[in-house]
């Protein structure tokens, strides 16, 4: 069966009202596949929705 997608991504926007990391914050899940075709996962939590912005572009 062949890959619909090189990689998933999921965004949780579930921000607080100023900057910050950890819970309530931006998350960022990213999950692909690496040199040897090993599902691999990578999360990122900036701090603010334009940083986010930035990541995904």
């Amino acid at each position: 069966m062949s890959r619909l997608f090189s990689a998933y991504v999921i965004v949780d926007w579930s921000a607080a009202a100023k900057p910050t990391t950890g819970a309530d914050s931006v998350w960022i899940g990213v999950l692909k596949r690496d040199v040897r075709f090993r599902l691999t996962f990578e999360s990122f939590n900036p701090a603010t929705r334009q940083e986010a912005e930035t990541k995904l572009a």
